[in-house]
């Protein structure tokens, strides 16, 4: 049944939040990105990885626009990606409410999620932008 939530979601961004979870579960820092090109922490002895890395940026940027989200849509949306996998019934009995219900507030929290990333997106591109004008 969680496939009607994934249904809803482009692939970027559900790379997005399993990163996120990652970042947020205290495993997997062997292969650690803090830039698009610097390769932090050990990883294989051939310098490859059984897993994506985990990109800290992106998802420090996350939680930040997860923080914004109102307690039941932050609430269900983490919990959908920290235990991934588990049954819709799952979650609803985990939060108190029922499938239905929790199915609504995850759907309603990506859907908030992707506009706070949108808008903070935009903003630090203004803000780049003001920079780069006033260095000229």
């Amino acid at each position: 049944m969680t496939n009607k939530v994934y249904s809803e979601l482009s692939e970027g961004f559900i790379i997005r939040m399993r990163n996120w979870a990652r970042s947020n579960s205290g495993v997997g820092y062997d292969s650690v990105i803090s830039g698009i090109y610097q390769d932090i922490g050990g990883g294989s002895s051939d310098g490859y990885t059984s897993r994506a890395p985990i990109t800290l940026g992106e998802a420090e940027d996350t939680s930040k626009a997860l923080g914004k989200l109102q307690i039941r849509y932050r609430q269900a949306v983490e919990l959908f990606w920290q235990y991934e996998g588990r049954s819709l019934e799952w979650f609803g009995k985990r939060t108190g409410t029922t499938r239905q219900t929790y199915t609504i507030n995850v759907m309603h929290g990506h859907q908030l999620l992707v506009s706070e990333l949108a808008r903070m997106h935009d903003q630090a591109n203004r803000y780049r932008e003001a920079a780069r004008v006033s260095a000229e």
